[in-house]
């Protein structure tokens, strides 16, 4: 089973899950299991924002510092139209959606 396919079955089964101001602990629930870790979940949903809003910050600082970009940096637009092509997306599809609009 995939990683999406696992995400849609918990999305089925738990309509918790699906409301944005209990995702998190849901999801910090499910892999507190998944991983039998022995911590309170409070604390797993804690571990897993500050490890996105960290991500998040990577990417800020990176944009506005050259210095501090990988090598692999400057790859973005043609690793993510992979990963849309992957998760079943059709690459650059809002972006055309916006330049019809704009005509």
């Amino acid at each position: 089973m995939t990683l999406k396919d696992k995400t849609e079955t918990l999305l089925e089964q738990n309509p918790r899950l699906r409301e944005r101001r209990y995702r998190l602990y849901e999801l910090a629930r499910y892999l507190a299991e998944k991983y039998h870790i022995d911590r309170e979940t409070r604390i797993v949903e804690e571990v897993i924002k500050e490890a996105a809003d960290m991500d998040r910050y990577c990417r800020m600082i990176q944009n506005d510092r050259e210095d501090l970009q990988g090598n692999d940096y400057n790859t973005k637009r043609a690793t993510e139209e992979k990963k849309e092509l992957e998760l079943g997306y059709e690459p650059r599809y809002f972006e055309d959606i916006k330049q019809e609009t704009m005509l």
